[in-house]
């Protein structure tokens, strides 16, 4: 049995290293047993506190690094960029990770929902994240704070902080918050002052990081994907990035896909402006998305969003569009997925999961590898459709005559078969496969209403309601194989659509 140094050493006078007596006196004969005792004993000692010293400087040593947000020089700000100690494969997956700070908005309502399986999970790899919400509390080692504290007095006192004064009423009382998770109009109405201010407190309490990641409670970010995607951009540049959303014809990034800031972006905006958040707190006043209020912000400072959908993604697995896109030429396919939002615990740990049991945790997690991943082996193998399924196609609709159907096929496509697509579901079934941009297929049975997507999607199981309105979806597997086979991946798109 392999023995360490120190053992070896603390038990050298037994078993197989030991000396029989005799052989003391003749190895020194002029010293003596008292003597020879304490001189081995001083050196067993010394032999105790190089390893303990050993030992401190090699563990213990690490909790002295300066913290993120402390007055650490570049030296030490970019040891906080090694990803913490922990079994998850994707945390040391990525050599010189970016330096990110990590926040998190969420609500009182809806917390214990949605972070618990966060932190188990998707946050392992983030450094001391921060969370914020409606109300100051804590989640186990974690504080949660108070994102609206500082929101002005004149508008906190108004009625869209009634659910706020509830919030703090029930924290004092102990009554549990759970209660209130159906409280959603007040609750988004909340919502939308915490951006500005989630943004500013996070630049003030994690200063001189190169990114900034914003998510909410129910955003999954795939860690790979994002570390190796901010490597190739420059946060010495004022960058505003995520999904593109429109308001009044104004681009905005989706808070719920997250949003990623750069530092420059980040001290153009706070710095030498004290006011600023007050002054969008009127803004929001007015407007019904904080995040649009947040890019109100950027906007004034002459930072504008650069789009990166559909990388960016604001579905959960089972909605994802895959393929071609509704607009011609979008194809989401060889693009790496940074973000999905909307996520159920499930979907948490479905991901995890498979980004610990992939081969090569290096490699960035494409569009392709996530259809081949959570779409294909859900996909029907006896027959093309599913009873009581809607599978999310809503690209085009044929309705009964009379009836206007959003986004209808274009007229001069309209031949007799499509003209017939509403009256059964075997019509409509035909012409999705006479259609040359149809993939999928779902039928309404209570409107008589033929649905196509034009990408691939998997949908979910929706049971007849009571007024009998009954779905039932169709797959093309053949025209979804041939897109396939026709559209390999020879390189990776780290763009997304500008449209």
């Amino acid at each position: 049995m392999l023995r360490s140094p120190l053992w070896q050493a603390l038990h050298w006078t037994e078993g197989p290293w030991k000396l029989p007596n005799m052989q003391h006196s003749r190895l020194f004969p002029t010293v003596s047993r008292n003597v020879f005792n304490i001189i081995v004993a001083l050196f067993l000692l010394s032999l105790v506190l190089l390893s303990l010293s050993a030992f401190h400087n090699g563990t213990l040593g690490d909790s002295l690094l300066v913290r993120p947000g402390s007055n650490a020089n570049p030296s030490q700000q970019q040891a906080q960029s090694s990803p913490p100690q922990t079994t998850d494969r994707r945390c040391s997956a990525v050599p010189d990770l970016p330096n990110v700070a990590v926040a998190i908005k969420t609500g009182a309502n809806v917390i214990y929902d949605k972070l618990p399986m966060q932190l188990l999970a998707r946050l392992q790899c983030a450094d001391d994240p921060l969370i914020f919400s409606d109300l100051a509390q804590t989640l186990g080692p974690h504080q949660v704070y108070d994102a609206l504290a500082d929101v002005a007095a004149n508008i906190k006192s108004g009625p869209d902080f009634d659910y706020y004064r509830q919030l703090q009423e029930y924290q004092k009382s102990g009554q549990d918050l759970r209660v209130l998770r159906d409280a959603r109009p007040p609750a988004w109405k909340l919502d939308r002052y915490k951006f500005i201010h989630i943004l500013k407190k996070t630049w003030e309490m994690r200063p001189g990081h190169d990114w900034y990641i914003f998510l909410e409670g129910d955003t999954y970010f795939l860690w790979t994907n994002v570390m190796l995607w901010l490597q190739q951009l420059d946060p010495n540049l004022p960058q505003y990035l995520g999904q593109q959303s429109y308001l009044k014809n104004e681009p905005f990034a989706h808070g719920g896909s997250g949003i990623v800031i750069s530092r420059e972006a980040m001290s153009q905006v706070f710095d030498n402006d004290p006011d600023i958040t007050s002054r969008y707190d009127e803004l929001a006043q007015k407007e019904s998305y904080g995040d649009f209020v947040l890019m109100k912000a950027l906007q004034e400072k002459g930072i504008n969003l650069t789009p990166y959908k559909p990388m960016f993604q604001g579905e959960r697995p089972n909605a994802v569009r895959f393929g071609p896109g509704r607009p011609s030429g979008e194809r989401s396919w060889c693009q790496p997925l940074l973000s999905l939002h909307h996520v159920t615990p499930g979907d948490v740990d479905a991901l995890w999961q498979y980004e610990q049991q992939r081969q090569d945790p290096t490699q960035p997690i494409l569009y392709a590898d996530m259809y081949q991943q959570f779409m294909a082996p859900s996909l029907p193998r006896d027959s093309d459709d599913r009873e009581d399924w809607y599978n999310l196609s809503d690209d085009a609709h044929i309705k009964p005559p009379g009836e206007k159907a959003e986004r209808p096929i274009p007229e001069d496509e309209m031949t007799l078969v499509q003209e017939q697509a509403y009256q059964s579901y075997d019509k409509c079934a035909a012409a999705c496969a006479e259609y040359h941009r149809c993939m999928q297929y779902s039928y309404d049975f209570l409107a008589q209403k033929c649905s196509y997507s034009f990408s691939y999607r998997l949908g979910e199981k929706r049971p007849p309601t009571s007024d009998g309105r009954r779905h039932k979806s169709g797959w093309m597997l053949a025209k979804i194989n041939k897109d396939i086979e026709e559209n390999g991946c020879t390189s990776l798109e780290w763009e997304g659509f500008h449209a």
